[in-house]
Formats: C-alpha cells, structure tokens, sequence
C-alpha cells in the first residue's frame, strides 16, 4: 500500500518497529510489511495507523531528518475530526526526545483562545510567555 504524504514506511522487521511498543505499552501489528501502531487511551479514544519516518520541518530554515511517526487511519474520539496527535512526553518517540538532540528536553506551546486562533509550540529554551499575549522564538 503507497502512501504519497511521507517517506517511508517503517517495516516489520526493522528494530524501528519494536519502539512502538516502548510509547503505546502494545505490541506493534504488521500489514503488508509495514509496522502497524495502535494505542488506547484513558477516556477510550484510540489511534490505529501505520509507523513511519521522514524530515521534520521546523520553521523554514530548520529540519529534524529521520522523524519517527504515526500515521493514524483510524482514530476515534474525542481527537477523531483533528489533524494529528504530538506526544510531548518523556519516551523515545515523543516529539521532544527525537528533536532533544538539536534544542535539548525543552518546549513550551501556547493554546489559542478560539479554534479561529494559531497556536505556537517552541523546540528549546527560547519561548517567551507573557500574561496577555504567547510569543515563540524562530527556531
């Protein structure tokens, strides 16, 4: 099965594939060669799709190559109409651990008053957060 919208699928029998089970706590399926994700959570939302890689681009200036990610075809829940899901916790896949090595173990994200709104996520220590407004550095 082709994926136009990012590089590479992960495959079942890379090592890759085996993180999967470090960041959903469930054993990764496999469909046609590809590592298969799946993860539940607490209020019974879950996200199935499949394990893949590309560049992460930051800004217009900045990238974070080989980017490991889920690609969810089905996702149910209160996220199901959303555009993705961004794990900043503290495991290997999470978007903080893979980009820790460029801006260290630090983000700081902004959340719009209205959905109309753009929110800011900053990578690194150089976010600013004032009492009435949320500005990002460039990264």
């Amino acid at each position: 099965r082709s994926h136009p919208y990012y590089a590479s699928n992960v495959t079942c029998s890379s090592p890759l594939c085996s993180e999967v089970r470090t960041a959903t706590s469930t054993d990764p399926g496999c469909s046609a060669s590809t590592c298969v994700y799946g993860i539940q959570y607490g209020d019974s939302s879950f996200s199935v799709g499949f394990f893949a890689k590309d560049t992460l681009s930051l800004g217009s200036q900045d990238a974070v190559p080989d980017f490991l990610f889920g690609c969810g075809e089905n996702n149910q829940g209160l996220f199901g109409g959303s555009a993705g899901l961004l794990g900043l916790g503290r495991n290997k896949l999470s978007a903080v651990s893979q980009t820790a090595s460029k801006y260290g173990t630090y983000f700081s994200y902004c959340l719009p008053s209205k959905s109309s709104s753009t929110g800011h996520l900053t990578f690194g220590k150089g976010g600013t957060v004032s009492p009435l407004t949320c500005c990002h550095a460039n990264i």
